[in-house]
């Protein structure tokens, strides 16, 4: 069983069916088709192997062509592809031979009967590398722009190209040279297109006269003293508005009435009669040729997208406040669609002028009725991945949880709320604010949602979720940062389960509860019992009192003792499988304590000072595997009846989780460099490896391109039984499958010891070899590697047998002043008669 899902829908604009009935989405390198009355996944178009950029539903003007559903997809494997997405198969695929990144294809070439009829032209914005060009002075001509003379090329160039789909071959030439990728944008009949680079906009006229060569496409420029977002014509063909980073929105009209010198250009026709009563004292820059420039200012933010309604009479405008503007064009009056949860990046128009789509950075398409400025349905992917600060990625972060009983992720977002989400069916099922704010624009954070630092303004994430092993209870972290420490802090949530209403009710709220940001938390096994951990060196347990369990108040939770070891800091907690024995960590080293008494009761030293980052018991086995991090980062298999190492990895550890059938745990290890692809940022290389607790021996391993940020999980087969056929279903039950969730939010769910190669369980690993650092290592599995004249196997032997029943006792039990001297002992005999 394999299962994929966890697609973006927000890296460009989506499309509608003719009929309005169907929407087109770019996910990834498929195309989802949705339902618009339902909002529901219908299908997927599989064929590229790249993501795929750009959407074209062919609109066809013929009576005969109502029922038939084309659409041209453009990806970044260089191809145009032609489907019918009714059947779901290609028609037709054309190879472009470069990277596509945008594609419009103007309607004046849809008009003949059959594909084979008519000519068939597209304008593309195509990717150049660095090895297709030298740096040199482009000469100026008739199809070069005044921006392609000079460009000093330091890497990949985009250009905008015409292309000829019905031949498969470009037209001569390119009409532009942009500097980064930006959408083509065409208009309503199909007569202009246009482009947004930095400070000005390119605008083509596109005519049936002048489709055979490039040089022949009229085209104008309009400039700017900001940078611009985005572009809009109108449908008459006569306005075109743009936005800047400032949030101003900028309406030229009537432009190219002195470049673009066509027959269809009549005097009677240069007035629209949605054109705006412009005031004469404000004209276009320069020699922009344009009759006029407006200039309408209401965003505090840049606008992210500009599209004129169906019949022209409305402006809509949308950027990082989340309020969708309406602007009617004759008379100036807005209206406002506002707390769309996130900022809006794409729209689209729907046949039916009463409904347009909207893309929200959150991952979310939202069907809109412009006449009532509502929310009609939405389309809800995964919420994007929430950046956490530097200072908070050291600690042992639980981010990503696993519902235990369900087939259910639960990932953190970015407005401070909790995503619940059904991996199998790849859709959300709820969401839980955890702290209750208005949504705040990247602009009024001072923050952007980036690697960059320092952050200005108190923000508040998400670093911990963790459920008990019932699934009845949950416990969330949030932490503050702010600038100069200021109104840094931390807090405790606990959180039931209302199995009536099938959500999760706040129980208990803790402020501070330690005098730095928790760095760990984890629940006891079988009882409502609690641990959270600091980096400042304490570690406290909190037990539920059934006495005190009003809802309303909130204290449901109280804190029963606190503990620390000689002030070291405490990064990871965890419960062994039965709860008699919680692991803290501090600094380099290990300490093992009775839960219920808060006594010490053995420290596990490691000599080689890398702190420990995580560590987790491994069910139904007396290991405890730990990750520390450092010069000399190092995977570790600690065996509790021997208090002693039992094998270990140089590893860098990113993530470790551990079966809950046992005896496996998977780890996801980073590789030290990087590779850079060539026009692409760093690409983070890392190793999914299962391991069987009692053998170093990997049991699977697989190699993950870009996996910075990203995370495993563990997930109970029996919760994703409704694809398993009777004969596997019951063997399914018996085993746990693995997630991968990267950055990007894309998952795989598969069964991670099924079709294990060979080769990679041959692959060679830098095992740290344990010479002399323990005296188990005599009795158990490393005897036969050292070269003894006379091999004590038989002293092995009786001094397992005699001494296994010392062990027969719970972990917490175990103490080196009762057990160890009579061990000892027998060890001491044992080196005896060797000496002998």
């Amino acid at each position: 069983m394999r299962v994929r899902g966890g697609l973006s829908f927000t890296s460009y604009p989506p499309a509608f069916s003719a009929d309005g009935n169907l929407m087109l989405v770019c996910s990834g390198s498929t195309v989802s088709v949705f339902s618009v009355a339902t909002g529901l996944l219908a299908y997927e178009l599989e064929g590229h192997s790249a993501p795929v950029t750009s959407i074209h539903v062919v609109k066809y003007n013929g009576v005969t062509k109502p029922a038939i559903n084309h659409a041209w997809t453009s990806s970044l494997d260089a191809t145009i592809r032609l489907w019918n997405f009714t059947t779901c198969s290609v028609i037709k695929t054309v190879n472009v031979g470069k990277p596509i990144h945008s594609m419009v294809v103007p309607n004046f070439s849809e008009l003949g009967a059959t594909i084979s009829q008519k000519q068939c032209i597209c304008l593309l914005l195509v990717e150049h590398s660095k090895d297709d060009h030298k740096p040199k002075k482009i000469k100026e001509s008739s199809n070069t722009s005044d921006g392609d003379k000079e460009h000093p090329q330091s890497g990949p160039c985009f250009r905008v190209v015409s292309y000829n789909m019905t031949s498969g071959k470009p037209l001569s030439g390119h009409l532009a040279q942009v500097s980064r990728p930006a959408l083509l944008i065409c208009s309503q009949p199909g007569h202009l297109v246009g482009i947004v680079d930095n400070r000005k906009l390119w605008i083509w006229r596109v005519t049936k006269e002048s489709i055979e060569h490039s040089a022949s496409f009229q085209k104008i420029m309009l400039h700017h003293t900001k940078p611009l977002k985005s572009l809009a014509f109108d449908p008459t063909e006569t306005l075109v508005a743009a936005s800047d980073s400032s949030g101003r929105v900028l309406i030229w009209k009537n432009i190219g009435e002195h470049s673009y010198h066509s027959s269809e250009n009549i005097k009677g026709s240069l007035k629209s009669k949605n054109a705006l009563e412009l005031d004469s004292n404000r004209g276009a820059r320069g020699n922009d040729d344009a009759a006029a420039l407006s200039t309408y200012h209401w965003h505090s933010d840049q606008v992210n997208f500009l599209m004129f309604s169906l019949e022209g009479a409305y402006l809509f405008s949308g950027g990082n406040e989340a309020v969708l503007v309406m602007w009617q064009l004759e008379t100036g009056k807005k209206s406002f669609l506002p707390r769309l949860g996130s900022s809006i990046l794409y729209m689209s128009r729907s046949p039916d002028a009463s409904i347009i789509s909207v893309t929200c950075a959150d991952n979310s398409i939202k069907l809109i009725n412009c006449g009532t400025m509502t929310v009609e349905r939405s389309i809800k992917g995964i919420k994007p991945f929430v950046t956490l600060p530097r200072k908070l990625r050291s600690m042992d972060l639980k981010t990503v949880a696993s519902q235990p009983g369900t087939r259910v992720l639960v990932l953190p977002t970015e407005d401070i709320s909790l995503q619940f989400y059904d991996v199998l069916n790849d859709r959300p099922i709820g969401e839980i604010e955890v702290n209750v704010h208005n949504y705040i624009s990247s602009k009024e954070k001072g923050w952007k949602s980036s690697h960059s630092e320092p952050f200005y303004g108190k923000l508040v994430f998400i670093s911990h979720v963790v459920f008990a092993r019932d699934g009845l209870s949950m416990a969330t972290v949030e932490c503050s940062c702010g600038e100069d420490n200021i109104a840094r802090g931390s807090c405790l949530k606990f959180w039931r389960q209302d199995v009536a209403f099938s959500n999760f009710v706040l129980s208990t709220e803790i402020h501070d509860p330690h005098q730095s940001e928790i760095s760990s938390l984890a629940f006891h096994p079988n009882i409502n019992l609690a641990v959270s951990c600091c980096h400042i060196g304490d570690f406290k347990v909190w037990v539920y009192d059934k006495d005190r369990k009003d809802i309303a108040s909130h204290i449901s939770w109280r804190c029963r003792s606190v503990g620390s070891y000689r002030q070291k800091s405490m990064r990871c907690v965890d419960f062994s499988d039965d709860g008699t024995l919680l692991a803290v960590s501090a600094d380099e080293s290990i300490t093992l304590w009775n839960p219920f008494t808060n006594s010490l009761v053995h420290v596990l030293a490691r000599s080689m000072g890398n702190v420990v980052r995580s560590l987790s018991f491994v069910p139904s086995t007396n290991y405890l595997v730990a990750a520390s991090e450092g010069e000399r980062a190092e995977l570790t298999v600690w065996n509790l009846e021997t208090l002693s190492i039992c094998w270990s990895y140089h590893l860098t550890v990113e993530a470790l989780r551990v079966d809950p059938r046992g005896p496996h745990f998977s780890v996801l290890s980073m590789v030290k460099k990087p590779i850079k692809k060539k026009g692409e940022h760093r690409v983070a290389k890392a190793v999914i490896t299962v391991f069987d607790v009692n053998s170093p021996v990997p049991q699977a391993l697989w190699n993950v391109q870009d996996a910075e940020d990203s995370d495993i999980l563990w997930l109970d087969a029996s919760c994703l039984s409704d694809e398993a056929n009777e004969k596997d279903e019951r063997r399914d039950h018996e085993r746990s499958f693995l997630v991968f969730l990267n950055r990007q939010r894309e998952y795989i769910v598969f069964d991670p010891f099924k079709g294990i190669s060979e080769e990679l369980l041959k692959k060679s690993f830098d095992i740290s070899e344990e010479k002399g650092t323990s005296t188990f290592e005599s009795v158990y599995g490393k005897a036969n590697d050292v070269a003894y004249s006379k091999p004590p196997i038989i002293a092995t032997n009786n001094v397992a047998q005699s001494d296994v029943k010392i062990f027969n006792c719970p972990s917490h039990l175990i103490s080196l002043r009762s057990v160890g001297l009579s061990y000892i002992e027998s060890l001491l005999e044992r080196q005896t008669v060797l000496a002998q």
